[in-house]
């Protein structure tokens, strides 16, 4: 993917369970932070994880409220970010499967 609008386009026509994005995105039109701002406001349920080499604890905690299920730094040890993305698509699936069976409000 080429840049983030790109990545927000693509996320809007296959509402994929799972976002793995960059802080620092090509184009710089919109961030990181931004897509996942849009994302979440579109699918409050999505499973964002967040990559970034400028880690710092005002970046972590501004990506958890905003949703991020994690925030990984760079550089990426492939079995962390294996990790990470098995416990979003777990944790996506319960929610997914509790709202199934939640009753729906009147």
């Amino acid at each position: 993917m080429s840049d983030a609008e790109e990545a927000l386009e693509m996320f809007r026509q296959l509402r994929p369970a799972l976002v793995v994005t960059d802080r620092i995105m090509p184009g710089m039109k919109i961030s990181g932070v931004d897509l996942l701002r849009l994302v979440q406001r579109e699918d409050p349920h999505a499973a964002v994880v967040f990559l970034t080499s400028y880690s710092s604890p005002e970046i972590l905690i501004e990506c958890l409220k905003l949703g991020a299920f994690d925030v990984i730094e760079k550089p990426i040890h492939p079995d962390k970010l294996l990790a990470s993305v098995a416990r979003a698509l777990e944790q996506h699936s319960r929610l997914m499967s509790e709202l199934r069976q939640s009753p729906a409000s009147s």
